[in-house]
């Protein structure tokens, strides 16, 4: 039973995977407000999925990849298609990518992006911009409203994802540099370690013969670069390694 729910919840964060490559056929065969409408949905899969898991107790590390990536991939797809009539969508679609080149970055750093607030905030806010940008390409569709007014809702549906992805992208360069400056203080540690290992290797002595203590007490070479170490350099030397 448990394994059948884990495959409903994977099937339903599949489904954006899907919107991935419906979305534009959609957008330029229908208009904006009917792919609003269905992104909507779609978007609303996030929130169904991770529910579902939860409440069924059947989180895996694959659904936590594929919620990911069907994110991620359903985010781009979007914001490409409406960068194609609104250039300013460029913006978001290229802090999406930088996002995902940081989270790349983080990865190889061997740390894991933990979720936080300001990256769950994110997903909403993107999801509900993204809606609200298909929706007012037709919104005159709906209700008279001036043309300079739908001016004004297309800058404003392009702020939201912008600062959505732009705070995001922001926190995740702070959590690379946390990453990058952890591990820098890790191989310092370890290096420090290393060097402390040699000179104890180093530091191994073994006792002078006689005749050796006696020649370096009599020889003023010894003394001179000796002359400022302890006093058991006359009497230890360092062991020779087989």
């Amino acid at each position: 039973m448990k394994e059948k729910k884990k495959i409903i919840v994977n099937a339903i964060t599949s489904l954006r995977l899907l919107a991935t490559l419906l979305i534009a056929p959609i957008y330029f065969a229908y208009g904006g407000v009917v792919a609003s409408a269905v992104i909507a949905g779609f978007f609303l899969t996030d929130f169904i999925d991770g529910k579902l898991a939860r409440k069924w107790h059947v989180q895996t590390f694959l659904g936590s990849l594929l919620d990911t990536i069907s994110d991620k991939t359903l985010a781009v797809s979007s914001l490409l298609t409406l960068s194609t009539v609104n250039p300013l969508y460029t913006l978001p679609l290229l802090m999406e990518i930088g996002i995902f080149a940081v989270n790349k970055a983080i990865y190889q750093e061997g740390q894991n992006i933990q979720a936080n607030i300001i990256g769950k905030a994110k997903a909403w806010l993107l999801g509900a911009g993204i809606t609200f940008g298909f929706l007012s390409q037709d919104i005159a569709k709906l209700t008279p409203i001036s043309e300079n007014a739908i001016k004004n809702l297309n800058l404003a549906s392009t702020l939201i994802p912008t600062i959505a992805c732009g705070a995001t992208l922001a926190s995740y360069c702070y959590s690379y540099y946390q990453a990058r400056k952890e591990n820098k203080e890790i191989e310092k540690l370890e290096a420090e370690l290393a060097d402390i290992q040699q000179r104890k290797t180093n530091f191994e002595l073994e006792k002078k013969s006689k005749s050796e203590i006696w020649q370096n007490l009599i020889d003023t070479e010894f003394y001179l670069a000796h002359k400022d170490e302890p006093i058991m350099q006359l009497l230890y030397k360092p062991k020779k390694s087989n």
